[in-house]
């Protein structure tokens, strides 16, 4: 599946310049952290969100903001299956 570009331009960039317009950089920072550190859990694309980043806060902070909460991002996934490996492992072995 290929997304055209104008696509992109015509319903992301809007929704990213109303985020900026909207809330204050504090409210921003909290927004972009929690979706980039959710969305990759729930199977959600955390990349306008890090377009955001960039956009709002520029190179410098927001490669920290994204890095952080990417790694944020990556963490909760391994840990929710650590906690739940053995009803998961059940599962899939009633599958089969």
């Amino acid at each position: 599946m290929i997304i055209n570009i104008a696509f992109i331009f015509q319903v992301f960039i809007p929704v990213i310049i109303w985020q900026r317009d909207t809330f204050t950089t504090s409210e921003i920072a909290i927004y972009v952290f929690a979706s980039i550190a959710l969305f990759p859990t729930i199977f959600l694309p955390s990349s306008p969100s890090m377009w955001v980043a960039g956009m709002t806060f520029g190179y410098f902070f927001g490669f920290f903001l994204v890095m952080s909460a990417a790694s944020v991002g990556v963490s909760l996934p391994f840990f929710t299956s650590k906690m739940f490996h053995h009803k998961i492992e059940v599962y899939v072995l009633s599958l089969i």
